[in-house]
C-alpha cells in the first residue's frame, strides 16, 4: 500500500470537539468507511479545532494517522496545506461517496494501552452515572461546577451507584481576528465514596468512552453530551441561556432520543433544576 489520501475531519466553521464527536461517532458518516478505505491508501486525517485537545482524541486509531491544523479563524486552506505535505486531498464530493463506495463499519473510540487496561476497565466493571459540569462556552454552564456536588449528593441519596465526573481544562480558540484564544479553566473538588473524580486526570479518548458506556449522562450542551446522543446513552441536560430551544431544533432532532430530557436551568434555581434530574432519572432511567 503506497498511496497517501488527506481528508479533512469537516468543513464547517465551527470546529469544536462536541463537532468531531459527531461526525466520528454518526452510524451513517463518511467515517465509517474510513477503515476499509485504509485497505487501499495510507489515510492522513486533518483534525481542526478551537479545542487544542481536540488532535488527541485520535491518538490510537490503528488505521489513520491524524494531523494537527491550527485553527487561526477563518476555513483552513486545506489545498495548500496537503501541497506542502506532499499529500492529495480528496474532494468534499468524494468524501461524501465514501459511504457508498466501501464497507461501513461502526467507529470505535481508541484508547491507549495503560487507560484501556487500568481506568477503562476498573471504572466500567460496575455501574455509573457520568456528570459533566462544564462546557467551552459559559452560556452553556447555567448551574456552576462547584454546586454540581448537590446533585451528587440527591443522587446518592436515592440510589447507591458510581457517579464519575468529567472535564478537563484547554486552550479554547474562537472565530476571531485573534488567534490567542483562551485558557478554559475546569477544576471540580469531590471527595465522596462513590465518586470518581476525573476532571484534569485523564484524556479526553477515556472521557468520552466513559460516555459511551455510562448508564446516563448527566450535564450541560457539550462535546460529550454529543457522545451520548451518537451512542443513544440517557441524558438529563441542563440548558441555559443558550441551546434552550435545542430540543425542538430540526437539526439536532434525530439525536434528541427518546431517553434525552431538557431542564431548563435558566428558569429556575440550582436545586430546582437538581431535583428534577434526579427525579427524571428515578422515573425513566435508573
Amino acid at each position: 500500500m503506497t498511496d497517501h489520501i488527506a481528508i479533512r475531519i469537516h468543513n464547517t466553521l465551527q470546529y469544536g470537539l462536541g463537532d468531531i464527536f459527531r461526525t466520528w461517532l454518526q452510524s451513517d458518516s463518511w467515517c465509517s468507511a474510513l477503515k476499509d478505505l485504509s485497505r487501499y491508501k495510507e489515510i492522513h486525517l486533518l483534525v481542526c479545532s478551537h479545542n487544542d485537545n481536540a488532535i488527541n482524541f485520535f491518538d490510537y486509531v490503528p488505521y489513520l494517522t491524524a494531523h494537527n491544523i491550527i485553527w487561526k479563524g477563518v476555513t483552513p486552506d486545506y489545498e495548500n496545506i496537503t501541497k506542502k505535505m506532499g499529500i492529495p486531498l480528496m474532494s468534499l464530493k468524494d468524501q461524501g461517496a465514501l459511504t457508498q463506495n466501501y464497507k461501513l463499519e461502526p467507529t470505535e473510540i481508541y484508547l491507549g494501552p495503560e487507560e484501556e487496561e487500568e481506568q477503562f476497565k476498573e471504572i466500567t466493571s460496575t455501574e455509573y452515572i457520568i456528570i459533566h459540569p462544564f462546557a467551552g462556552d459559559k452560556q452553556r454552564m447555567p448551574i456552576e461546577p462547584d454546586k454540581y456536588n448537590s446533585l451528587i449528593n440527591k443522587i446518592s441519596v436515592q440510589k447507591d451507584i458510581k457517579i464519575v465526573v468529567i472535564g478537563g481544562s484547554f486552550k479554547r480558540n474562537l472565530r476571531q481576528k485573534t488567534i490567542s484564544g483562551h485558557y478554559v479553566k475546569e477544576d471540580f473538588n469531590c471527595t465522596k465514596r462513590n465518586v470518581v473524580n476525573l476532571v484534569n486526570k485523564t484524556s479526553i479518548r477515556l472521557a468520552a468512552k466513559l460516555v459511551a458506556n455510562a448508564k446516563c449522562f448527566m450535564g450541560n450542551w457539550s462535546a460529550y453530551l454529543c457522545v451520548a446522543w451518537e451512542r443513544k446513552i440517557p441524558a438529563i441536560v441542563f440548558f441555559g441561556l443558550q441551546g434552550r430551544n435545542l430540543p425542538h431544533n430540526k437539526t439536532f432532532s434525530r439525536r434528541w432520543h427518546d431517553k434525552c430530557y431538557a431542564i431548563d436551568a435558566f428558569k429556575v434555581k440550582p436545586e430546582e433544576a437538581f431535583t428534577k434530574a434526579v427525579q427524571l432519572y428515578g422515573k425513566y432511567i435508573g
